[in-house]
């Protein structure tokens, strides 16, 4: 298995400029100093899924940096000392930060992520979690609604972020870890004891911690695994989807729900869901085989090769045609 490696990524920030990356072992630092932006960032690999960064920067103008990998990926961060605007440029969500405060986002996309300070003092602590791993860790769990909203969550195809207070008890953990952050091989361990204890943590306050406002109000645990039930039919039928009423009829939703429980669960309409998949397989059939470019059209349920070339173009930048030739097929 790859390793999600936050070493690299330190190191591969030394691009910015007036920066010193240095690796001990333990931890890799990067030393800032810009006119813009002055401070250190330290790296800690936890696990091969699992990483951790510590900013304490000072940041005097608008800030763009890029996300961590290509690789999909949970993020959350606890902000101890800020007071900022950020946008992403995948998400185009613009959201308020403060001491004190925590944001999660799932990456489903690397994207430019921008920083438009009010004060200059920036101090935050990120885990940075595979997406896989974490859908393993939830199934394994005992199941919960809050549990089946994190894995739509992850199951989703957009970037998403979600807000909310740092809890006192996390808090506590959060002030150990950064007391520890210049670390010695000892102290390593006390770091990576503390994540373990601060990912339990999140686990047993989820239901009131930052997912507490994305949870449902008219949405039952029956609803929910009708809607995945809906999705699974969906998957299974992207060349000939049925309509909404056929839909509803089949997993026994009233079309209401499905249609507003489908876009809450999956933050996507079921329209735009089945165009996302389709252009996602045909994406495969590009890749790994040489049909016609108007024959996959036909294949992933698209009656008029031009509007398949054209969804393909605003989805993805490039036409079929371009897509397949960077990939290594032949038109």
């Amino acid at each position: 298995m790859k390793v999600f490696s936050i070493h690299d990524f330190l190191k591969s920030l030394q691009t910015i400029g007036a920066t010193v990356y240095s690796f001990n072992q333990h931890y890799s630092k990067l030393q800032i100093k810009r006119k813009d932006v002055c401070g250190d960032i330290y790296g800690y690999q936890i696990d091969n899924g699992v990483v951790m960064a510590i900013h304490d920067l000072e940041i005097s103008q608008p800030l763009c940096f890029p996300s961590l990998s290509q690789e999909e990926y949970f993020k959350i961060s606890f902000f101890i000392e800020g007071d900022f605007r950020m946008t992403n440029s995948v998400s185009g969500k613009s959201q308020e930060i403060q001491g004190g405060t925590c944001r999660g986002f799932f990456f489903r996309s690397k994207g430019i992520n921008r920083v438009y300070p009010k004060k200059k003092k920036i101090v935050s602590v990120d885990l940075g979690i595979r997406l896989g791993l974490l859908k393993e860790v939830l199934k394994n769990l005992p199941s919960s609604k809050i549990n089946l909203k994190m894995i739509q969550l992850i199951d989703s195809f957009q970037n998403i972020s979600i807000l909310g207070r740092i809890p006192p008890n996390i808090n506590k953990i959060l002030t150990e870890i950064l007391q520890n952050k210049e670390s010695d091989f000892a102290q390593l361990l006390v770091i990576r004891a503390k994540v373990f204890e601060l990912l339990a943590e999140l686990m047993k306050l989820s239901d009131s911690f930052i997912w507490e406002n994305n949870q449902s109000n008219f949405l039952s645990e029956k609803d929910l695994q009708k809607l995945f039930k809906a999705r699974e039919y969906l998957e299974d039928n992207i060349s000939n989807p049925p309509t909404l009423k056929e839909l509803s009829k089949i997993v026994c939703l009233n079309e209401f729900k499905l249609k507003k429980g489908f876009k809450e669960c999956f933050q996507s309409t079921v329209h735009n869901y089945l165009v996302d998949r389709r252009l996602c397989a045909s994406c495969t059939l590009l890749k790994k085989s040489d049909c016609p470019i108007s024959q996959i059209a036909y294949d992933i349920g698209y009656q008029c090769p031009s509007k398949f070339i054209h969804s393909f173009r605003k989805r993805f930048g490039v036409t079929p045609g371009q897509f397949r030739k960077q990939n290594g097929q032949l038109v």
